[in-house]
């Protein structure tokens, strides 16, 4: 055992490693990752001194950085996930076993002094089992702790939790391993904001460079803008300045592969092109995009935008968007500017329409004016899969046109009362979806439907499918 070099007890029910860990003194890697019983690591971890990678990551309950760590001064790789402090005023709780009235030091979460003392680092991730940091850790140490990570020469990889902007705007300015571009791979956390989780939970080998900013009061932090220019997924939360996410630069956000917007009741919309100059290429490497409870959003996106934007949009999803103003999710020239879109999730909203057609509408790219009635044809060439859950305004998907959807193979209809057809979903020349598998809606609602041909509705019914929840 004493020639061991690797020991991974990932996944197990440990709560304490014997002291005889001690004794493995050729031990390189050791590996704890979501020990959900894990509470501490014995004192004689400090003998471990040819230890190069310690992952405590995922869900443990570690509450404390362990003192001894400072001594491991051979680490490269260190991954601490701690355990998450209960407080009453969270919605949503997972303690772990812990209670509100266990008592916590929080000036202990990160010893001041121990990052200081392992200057091969060139990996460290801490974070808490949930995004939420308020309350998880003391802000007064954390911005002493950044001045320690300020000086670590090799680090290639930081996921860190920085108690506001001016906090990162120092990091910046003052990190070796970020001014000389070693640091590249990152998720940085700034803000405490209580509120929970993102919609969108990608893996880390999903982005690059991840920005996580919450309870923002300026319209464009230095720290925040620059960070973008790096970053591949962000999540914006529940920032208080501004109304439109073009303000934050546009051009700071071509690298962009994630996005979601969560809580920002100023947002109006994330980009208004009728307010600018000329035409811009925006979010070219976009796929995934969510917005969660914008209260005055009024449109997605507006005004002519170059080709090329949006062109990797995949998926969409859009929840607890109740705007008095948004009324449709896409103007009929929107929606043929996101071709590669694949998957459409709206919920819990206010729209009264899907796709909207306004008068001064012209015929554009991807449409074709069919002979009968001279009736607008849009074809949807790679939407799959149409999710539309509570939405008790929705009348229609799309009035006075006819959709193509060549792709489409599964839609998904709940507590939508006002919407009595699915006459979106023939083409008109009566061509059902060529791929469609499944509808899948409460029965009460199946049998209400309302049938312009008779020979449609029997082409459907082998696909309906009755969702019980």
């Amino acid at each position: 055992m004493v020639s061991l070099t690797t020991l991974d007890l990932s996944g197990t029910n440990l709560q304490m490693l014997p002291p005889s860990v001690g004794n493995l003194v050729n031990l390189r890697g050791l590996y704890l990752r979501d020990c959900t019983s894990l509470r501490d690591l014995p004192s004689q971890v400090r003998l471990l001194l040819r230890l190069e990678v310690l992952d405590l990551g995922g869900t443990t309950v570690i509450k404390y950085l362990p003192r001894e760590i400072g001594e491991l001064i051979g680490l490269k790789r260190l991954i601490v996930g701690f355990e998450r402090r209960f407080h009453p005023d969270h919605l949503f709780i997972y303690t772990m076993g812990s209670n509100e009235d266990e008592e916590w030091d929080m000036n202990l979460r990160v010893p001041i002094g121990i990052i200081s003392k392992l200057p091969l680092l060139e990996e460290l991730g801490m974070y808490t089992f949930c995004c939420a940091e308020k309350d998880q850790w003391d802000d007064e140490s954390m911005v002493l702790v950044v001045d320690e990570l300020c000086r670590l020469e090799r680090l290639t990889y930081l996921d860190f939790y920085f108690p506001n902007a001016d906090c990162l705007a120092h990091f910046l300015h003052e990190s070796i391993s970020w001014i000389t571009t070693r640091l590249r791979r990152f998720r940085f956390r700034v803000g405490p904001e209580r509120t929970g989780g993102p919609l969108l939970h990608p893996k880390h080998e999903e982005w690059e460079g991840c920005l996580v900013y919450k309870g923002g009061d300026e319209i464009s932090h230095a720290a925040i803008i620059e960070t973008l220019a790096h970053c591949s997924f962000l999540h914006l939360q529940d920032h208080r300045a501004t109304q439109k996410l073009s303000e934050l630069g546009m051009e700071n956000m071509n690298e962009l592969k994630i996005c979601m917007i969560k809580d920002c009741h100023k947002i109006e919309t994330l980009f208004d092109g009728d307010g600018e100059q000329e035409a811009r290429e925006i979010f070219r490497n976009l796929e995934k995009l969510a917005i969660a409870n914008l209260s005055n959003l009024r449109r997605l996106w507006g005004g002519q935008l170059l080709p090329g934007s949006l062109s990797k949009l995949t998926h969409l999803e859009l929840v607890f968007c109740h705007s008095h103003h948004f009324k449709m999710v896409f103007q009929l020239g929107m929606i043929q500017q996101v071709p590669t879109l694949e998957s459409l999730a709206i919920s819990f909203s206010s729209v009264e329409e899907i796709i909207g057609v306004e008068e001064e509408t012209s015929v554009p790219y991807h449409t074709h004016v069919s002979n009968n009635d001279n009736v607008i044809s849009v074809i949807l060439p790679n939407i799959k899969l149409i999710f539309l859950i509570g939405l008790p305004e929705l009348v229609s998907f799309c009035r006075g046109v006819s959709l193509e959807w060549p792709s489409l193979e599964y839609i998904s209809i709940s507590d939508c009362p006002k919407l009595k057809s699915l006459s979106f979903l023939i083409h008109a020349t009566n061509i059902v979806p060529p791929a469609l598998k499944t509808i899948e809606a409460p029965r009460s609602w199946l049998k209400a439907l309302e049938w312009e041909d008779d020979d449609i509705k029997q082409q459907l019914r082998p696909l309906f499918e009755i969702n019980t929840s």
